[in-house]
């Protein structure tokens, strides 16, 4: 996977909806790790890393920008190349295909690759404070889902406005035919 520092300004998509014009959010990274480089870990209380791991599933069940392959953990050898699953609350969710948005103080968003649910779990990584309080401060659905229906909007526009193109181009030759 591609290693950012964490708190940098986010470069990484498989989507270019977040850079268009008129997006309100400054974009930070978080948790994109890799075996090469050093990361902060903690030593979690049982009920803090429980609440911070809950948090974090409820909103990979709303992830976004996802991949039809899977970016796998190279931090360990147990689980390198094996695709991860996290089941919850009677759910299971893959890790490694997408990334969470999660919403913190003045515009700022926090970027997220699924796998920090097993870097934590797994790995004890500490991600910085202001994430851990922006993604335990908001547990309503419309804050997981927000930037999931924001990517599904752009789509939909982009397509509609596809559509629309394909059949302004078509009109002149449909009145020249005369249909």
């Amino acid at each position: 996977m591609t290693y950012y520092e964490d708190l940098t300004f986010f470069q990484y998509t498989q989507s270019d909806w977040v850079f268009e014009n008129g997006f309100p959010y400054f974009l930070l990274n978080i948790g994109w790790l890799d075996n090469s480089h050093p990361y902060s870990q903690e030593n979690y209380d049982n009920i803090e890393k429980e609440v911070l791991l809950l948090c974090i599933f409820n909103y990979c069940m709303y992830r976004v920008n996802l991949t039809s392959g899977h970016h796998t953990c190279n931090l360990c050898q147990k689980e390198y190349g094996r695709i991860l699953n996290v089941h919850r609350k009677g759910k299971d969710i893959t890790l490694g295909n997408g990334e969470i948005f999660v919403k913190g103080r003045n515009n700022i968003v926090y970027v997220a690759p699924t796998l920090i649910y097993h870097y934590i779990e797994t790995h004890n990584y500490k991600p910085p404070r202001e994430f851990v309080d922006a993604v335990t401060a908001d547990t309503t659905k419309e804050n997981f889902s927000f930037f999931k229906d924001m990517e599904t909007q752009v789509q939909y526009n982009r397509e509609t406005a596809q559509k629309q193109k394909e059949n302004i181009d078509l009109n002149p030759l449909r009145f020249l035919l005369g249909d």
